[in-house]
């Protein structure tokens, strides 16, 4: 019998889709509430892409702690 870890790893991409899920719904409500129906699409999109960018940088601080790697 197998037996598992109680704290299972996260994905090296977790804070990424995170980022995403997130911006892309506070992008959704900033667009609707800014300009109306017309600023949803701006609205995901920038937050998206806000999402991506702190999600990807969050990981990559994490995999660089993780391999030990000294700070610069």
């Amino acid at each position: 019998m197998t037996v598992h870890s109680a704290n299972p790893e996260k994905s090296s991409t977790y804070w990424t889709g995170i980022g995403v899920s997130i911006g892309a719904g506070v992008g959704l409500v900033a667009g609707l509430l800014i300009s109306g129906g017309d600023g949803i699409a701006v609205g995901m999109c920038l937050g998206a892409g806000v999402g991506v960018a702190l999600g990807s940088s969050r990981d990559a601080v994490n995999r660089r702690r993780d391999r030990g790697d000294a700070a610069r």
